[in-house]
C-alpha cells in the first residue's frame, strides 16, 4: 500500500481547465494561455488538468492591466 506524502495531496482532485477557471475568475483560454506560459497543469489528450496548488499559484499571481481610475 502506498503512502500518500505532502506533495500526492494535491494529487487527489485534479480540476480540469473549466473549473480551474471559474475558481480563478478567467476564461478557460486565458488559464490556458497562463498554463502553457508558465508550465503549469498537465495536458492528457485534449483536456488540461490543474492541481489545487497550481490554482493556489495563480491566485497569487500579480493584477495586470490598467489600473482603476480614481474618483475625484
Amino acid at each position: 500500500m502506498k503512502s500518500h506524502g505532502i506533495e500526492d495531496v494535491d494529487l487527489l482532485h485534479l480540476y480540469n481547465a473549466r473549473e480551474a477557471a471559474l475558481e480563478l475568475n478567467l476564461s478557460h483560454e486565458t488559464l490556458r494561455t497562463y498554463a502553457r506560459k508558465y508550465g503549469l497543469g498537465e495536458k492528457k489528450g485534449h483536456e488540461w488538468r490543474f492541481s489545487k496548488a497550481e490554482i493556489e499559484m495563480l491566485e497569487e499571481r500579480p493584477l495586470r492591466g490598467r489600473p482603476k481610475r480614481r474618483k475625484k
